[in-house]
């Protein structure tokens, strides 16, 4: 048995694959303690796992945009220092075998590096975006975790490389959660650098019968999407489909205006809705087009910003799905949704990459990364 330390922060899409890839290695029979904020604990008790809360990392506001509170979320969460202290004080207290350290949790990162424990870093976006142009979002955050890092007594991070490609360098691992001919294409790739495919068994194929099913999601997180929510439903009213919409926090069933197709839900796991869908409309957040491509539905994306523009593009380049504008007006949603709906290539392309989803596994792969690393200190 290992003992292994996730650390993770509560970012919407990145939360489930740390307690997907926490309850996997529990069921092994390794002893899993979950790092994090306050808001997650019941999550990582249900997942069978312990439970350590944060006492020097901000806690967002996850009924509030990313967007409206980026100081908090840049220097305080991913590039302060509480995480890295908090994961030093955990290592001391209960040494660990093993880290599974959150991707963009930079201050946890340099604490893991200082630790020479084993360490992974669970990727949970594109690999292939975040070290090219997309790093320079966050290029004000070197200062600040240069200073980190030298508190910790380690070397400042390189200016010329990307960000994330040098803060990810002197990880052992690099877990990501994505199957590698969905991803922006890196040449050469890092040795460090691990394609384990989404986490979670995917779902059985199968035609839906009926009147079609469409799912729309606009995030687990708020990004003030009741614009184009709402332009959504205008435009599905009247359609020969029935609307299943997640609403998130932050939005409230009053907030909108139902079309008699239409149900809404606070949240449904993507795992129950997804299989029984024709198409899938969203924000294009990482999990939402990884769950859809899983069970070979196409999408209709609408990217709002953070990585969504760059998930996006790889839709429409892999031809499972296509992307407009988040200020699209009704009749250009409606017009999207009755191609990709009528169009068979569409939904062809999405099972093409459910079958190159399912040689990954289920996510298989990075319980044996991760019990491989932590054999080294066994």
């Amino acid at each position: 048995m290992a003992r292994i330390l996730v650390v993770t922060w509560d970012g919407g899409g990145n939360v489930p694959p740390a307690l997907e890839l926490s309850r996997r290695m529990r069921a092994r029979g390794h002893s899993v303690r979950v790092l994090g904020p306050q808001p997650i604990a019941s999550r990582v008790e249900a997942a069978g796992c312990q439970f350590r809360h944060f006492s020097r990392v901000p806690v967002l506001d996850c009924s509030r945009a990313l967007e409206d509170q980026m100081d908090l979320f840049l220097t305080g969460v991913l590039g302060g220092s509480g995480s890295g202290r908090d994961l030093l004080e955990e290592v001391e207290r209960d040494p660990p075998n093993a880290l599974v350290v959150d991707c963009m949790l930079l201050g946890a990162l340099a604490a893991a590096e200082r630790t020479k424990l084993p360490t992974a870093a669970l990727v949970h976006l594109l690999y292939g975006m975040a070290v090219g142009d997309w790093s320079k979002n966050f290029s004000a955050l070197i200062g600040p975790v240069n200073e980190v890092r030298s508190s910790f007594g380690l070397g400042g991070l390189a200016q010329e490389q990307p960000i994330w490609a040098s803060a990810w360098e002197p990880c052992d691992r690099l877990l990501v959660c994505t199957p590698r001919e969905f991803d922006v294409p890196v040449s050469p790739l890092p040795s460090n650098v691990s394609y384990v495919g989404p986490l979670g068994e995917a779902p059985s194929l199968s035609e839906p019968v009926g009147v079609p099913l469409a799912l729309i999601g606009f995030s687990t997180t708020y990004q003030h999407q009741e614009v184009t929510l709402q332009r959504t439903l205008d435009a599905l009213s009247g359609m020969p489909v029935r609307a299943l919409v997640t609403l998130g926090p932050g939005i409230r069933a009053d907030d909108i205006r139902l079309p008699p197709n239409a149900v809404a839900e606070a949240w449904i796991p993507h795992a129950e809705a997804v299989p029984r869908c024709s198409i899938v409309v969203t924000h294009a957040g990482h999990g939402t087009i990884m769950a859809a491509l899983s069970a070979g539905v196409p999408l209709l994306c609408m990217p709002m910003g953070r990585d969504q523009h760059e998930n996006a593009a790889r839709v429409d380049a892999c031809g499972a799905g296509r992307s407009i504008a988040m200020e699209s007006d009704t009749a250009a949603i409606r017009g999207a949704i009755e191609e990709i709906l009528a169009e068979p290539s569409y939904r062809m392309a999405a099972r093409r990459m459910a079958s190159i989803i399912r040689g990954y596994e289920g996510g298989h792969r990075i319980v044996a990364e991760i019990e491989a690393l932590a054999e080294r200190s066994l």
